[in-house]
């Protein structure tokens, strides 16, 4: 390694595979391509600290189909791209090179402007204003193509297509998303003077088929056939037990559960606090006992020991890195099936905690500050499911006069 052109930085990269919870296999062959990469630099005489993703392109496009080194140095483009990535971003770590600056294209510019708009004058949170990207720029995309899009050009005839044609693979509900991101983008449009207000009217509105039914909720013994089936022996099973347990017993969100801080536990007073919601502000929620055992049981004895102040981190690989909000759904996915509770819907929890507490007597205004809600609206759903308040405004059943 030291003779070679990137020198001891190998010895320094191996390492940084292994703390990141890649296997020994995967390291020797991530070593071996950048070694080949440290041999072709050395042929060019090109320094680490002169290494672009230009050089990076050069080495894979252009030096891999006609490499005529010695094995085991070729290996397939996309392998010696993940590799050689994972390498400049332990150089740009250690300071032996700047960031690289990502392109922007015109359509980069102008979703960056609607996301300002969407977290300054809307005040939406990251999930969504992640939802109203996507939508926006799909439909850029399906209107102009890779070309510079022309604003002016959009007409009532294209977002009437472009809905239509989604409306072939989206459900119902996503469908809506994608209808409530076209306004959004449209208003944002009308602010900068690029659109008339009139094309705002030319988005359909769907109805909000998913509220006309009552929230799907787990029985009580599917509940507690659930949080049986986390073995609580082993780190993994910990941390997944006290992941459940933040959505049934105090009704988070996947986002908030992902985003959880070790500063946001307060031991002392007993209390969570919540700062980036979906609603856009600072919750405090009271700690429940048995929540806070589960916590302080994989803190202490199941998470990684590295310096992350997010509480729930990947124990394989990347080790040590946040959970995603996916890699949660998939957990709690998993005992779903070791429980054979016929369910896929992660939120299914949120509500089974809200309809339980709701029945227990709980008022709508105590659950919306709870769950979040920024309106009763969102919280009313769950009185549908409340059959022993709703015995108490039923009429009673017509008899005939005979």
């Amino acid at each position: 390694m030291a003779a070679n052109h990137l020198g001891i930085i190998l010895d320094e990269f191996a390492r940084d595979l292994e703390d990141a919870g890649y296997l020994r296999r995967n390291i020797q062959k991530a070593l071996r391509i950048a070694e080949h990469f440290g041999r072709w630099l050395g042929r060019g005489r090109v320094r680490p600290q002169q290494i672009t993703p230009d050089v990076v392109d050069r080495f894979v496009r252009l030096h891999l189909p006609r490499c005529c080194c010695p094995e085991p140095a070729p290996a397939t483009p996309q392998r010696c791209r993940a590799a050689l990535n994972r390498l400049c971003e332990l150089l740009q770590r250690r300071g032996l090179l700047p960031q690289w600056p990502k392109p922007l294209t015109p359509l980069d510019r102008l979703i960056g402007r609607f996301d300002h708009y969407l977290f300054r004058v809307c005040g939406l949170s990251d999930a969504s204003r992640r939802v109203y990207r996507r939508f926006s720029r799909e439909f850029l995309l399906w209107r102009f193509g890779r070309s510079s899009p022309r604003l002016d050009q959009i007409d009532r005839r294209d977002l009437l297509r472009f809905v239509e044609s989604r409306a072939k693979t989206l459900r119902p509900r996503s469908l809506n998303l994608l209808t409530t991101s076209l306004r959004s983008f449209l208003r944002f449009l009308q602010t900068e003077g690029r659109v008339k207000p009139s094309l705002i009217a030319a988005v359909p509105c769907l109805p909000a088929w998913e509220r006309s039914a009552a929230p799907q909720t787990l029985s009580a013994k599917q509940l507690a056939d659930l949080l049986r089936n986390f073995d609580r022996s082993t780190p993994l099973g910990r941390r997944d037990f006290a992941m459940t347990l933040c959505m049934t017993e105090l009704g988070l969100r996947l986002s908030e559960v992902a985003q959880l801080s070790l500063e946001d536990l307060d031991w002392r007073k007993g209390t969570l606090r919540l700062v980036k919601s979906k609603a856009g502000r600072e919750r405090l929620l009271p700690l429940p006992s048995r929540l806070g055992r589960a916590l302080a049981s994989y803190l202490q004895r199941g998470r990684p020991p590295v310096p992350q102040k997010r509480v729930f981190l990947c124990h394989h690989f990347p080790r040590g890195t946040p959970l995603s909000t996916a890699q949660i759904r998939y957990a709690i996915q998993k005992a779903y099936v070791r429980a054979h509770i016929p369910a896929t819907r992660v939120h299914l929890l949120r509500h089974t905690f809200a309809t339980n507490l709701h029945q227990q007597g709980a008022s709508l205004k105590a659950l919306a500050d709870l769950l979040g809600h920024k309106s009763l609206e969102s919280t009313t759903i769950y009185t549908r499911v409340n059959l022993k308040q709703l015995r108490l405004v039923a009429l009673p059943w017509p008899r005939s006069a005979s």
